[in-house]
């Protein structure tokens, strides 16, 4: 078979999406203590003994507690773009400001977060490179200004 690559492992990957994030139903009581219980309950059902587990960004505390809570259950911890607790102000500094605006509505204005949010994806929506450009490159290296710059890139996402 031309043009068709397998691959040697048996790999079968698993995204199940956070109370509350992508189209899951929000759930205020939940803790992220809560959270290795729920995907153990989907891992039973899809008949998965072991696992490694990933996590992204705001998804490292879901990792992290789901490594503690299952132990020999997990066969390796991934984080990807792991963020620290943000206990204070102060811990928010080296983040672009719209992700400070964000974190800080999360925790005092919740009711708030979805409208803004949704202003958020539709400006990104309309032109991603300019979303691109003013909140996130703006604090990022210069070979990722270099990177997001590229003709061929914009051609090939426009």
């Amino acid at each position: 078979m031309t043009g068709v690559q397998t691959c040697a492992l048996p790999i079968c990957l698993i995204v199940p999406e956070r109370p509350g994030c992508g189209n899951s139903d929000p759930q205020p009581e939940r803790r992220i203590a809560d959270w290795p219980r729920d995907l153990a309950e989907l891992l039973d059902h899809l008949g998965v003994d072991r696992c490694v587990v990933m996590g992204y960004s705001a998804g490292t505390p879901y990792a992290l507690q789901t490594a503690q809570q299952w132990g020999d259950r997990v066969s390796a911890l991934h984080l990807v773009a792991a963020i620290s607790p943000v206990d204070r102000l102060t811990d928010l500094a080296p983040y672009p400001a719209f992700n400070r605006m964000s974190i800080m509505m999360a925790r005092h204005a919740p009711a708030l977060l979805r409208p803004l949010l949704n202003v958020a994806v539709k400006d990104m929506r309309q032109n991603v490179f300019r979303y691109v450009e003013h909140s996130m490159l703006a604090s990022s290296t210069a070979s990722d200004r270099d990177v997001c710059a590229s003709p061929v890139l914009r051609t090939a996402h426009a």
